[in-house]
């Protein structure tokens, strides 16, 4: 791919997660959601939770599966419910048009943020009102993640929520992507392509804040043809002498957290690639995403 051709791909995922941040950010004024997500939903959904409660001063925002949130929190639950739910692929269809038919049931408020607004079975059971549109973008799924990182980030500062110096460098992290993005998958490309060339089984372990880039890069992975396996770095510590071929992406803040996991693979002599990202975690899990084009440039 040429430079010219994946600067314009650049923009146009950063453009598509843009737009999709404005009607996040809104649904958000209305009052503290339920983060859900199905199949390849996951990234947007866990990105969106990391800053709203990183940078909400100890308040939660519950995580779980559409399914989770149908059979165990919709019928039984007392107040007025609000949702966000993440949709990657068409696969998830069905869940999104059951959470629509269910929240309407019950008088709550969702938010469908996709990919596939013009999907027939998602246009007849969500209105365009309801959407957050991920629109013209080649991977969708770090649309996803970005409109979540700025719409979080937004509504922190919002109303004067925060104004402190993280606030200040994390604006800067997200406004210089476009400027910083180059730099990042030409140092980062090479050395990750030539670890995996004559690979086939690759694990991918990540710190707690990297979750959506390390999904995005094993769904990539897999869709060439890899046996693609992600695992939390302090999961991976209890096997770390059965991990095969692994992909460690973490912060410089949270590098004595995997200081344990390195010495154990290795005295196995385990072979890996360590992606070390020098940011705020949160800015990280956005840059972190782009890694994927390393598989599909």
């Amino acid at each position: 791919m040429s430079s010219l051709g994946q600067k314009e791909r650049i923009e146009a995922i950063i453009a598509s997660g843009e737009r999709a941040a404005d009607k996040i950010r809104k649904f958000l004024e209305g009052g503290d959601p339920i983060l859900l997500y199905g199949g390849f939903g996951l990234p947007g959904a866990v990105s969106l939770k990391h800053f709203l409660e990183s940078l909400g001063w100890g308040k939660s925002f519950p995580l779980m599966t559409a399914t989770e949130f149908l059979y165990g929190v919709l019928p039984y639950y007392e107040g007025t419910l609000r949702a966000i739910y993440y949709m990657g692929s068409v696969r998830e269809r069905n869940l999104a048009a059951s959470l629509a038919s269910g929240m309407r049931v019950m008088g709550g408020d969702l938010l469908l943020v996709t990919p596939y607004f013009d999907d027939p079975i998602v246009k007849k059971m969500v209105g365009e009102e309801e959407m957050a549109r991920i629109e013209g973008s080649t991977e969708p799924l770090i649309s996803e993640v970005i409109a979540s990182s700025l719409a979080g980030l937004y509504h922190a500062t919002s109303s004067g929520k925060r104004t402190d110096m993280r606030i200040d460098r994390l604006r800067e992290d997200m406004s210089s992507l476009r400027i910083l993005l180059a730099g990042f998958l030409e140092e980062s490309c090479p050395a990750l392509r030539e670890f995996l060339d004559g690979k086939s089984a690759i694990d991918i372990i990540h710190t707690p804040y990297l979750t959506a880039p390390a999904s995005i890069l094993s769904y990539k992975l897999i869709e060439n043809g890899f046996d693609a396996r992600i695992l939390e770095s302090d999961v991976s510590l209890a096997i770390a002498e059965s991990l095969h071929n692994a992909v460690l992406i973490y912060t410089s803040v949270e590098e004595n957290s995997i200081k344990e996991l390195l010495f154990r693979l290795a005295v196995a002599k385990k072979t890996g690639r360590q992606i070390r990202l020098n940011i705020d975690p949160l800015s990280a899990q956005v840059y972190a995403s782009f890694l994927s084009l390393c598989i599909s440039q």
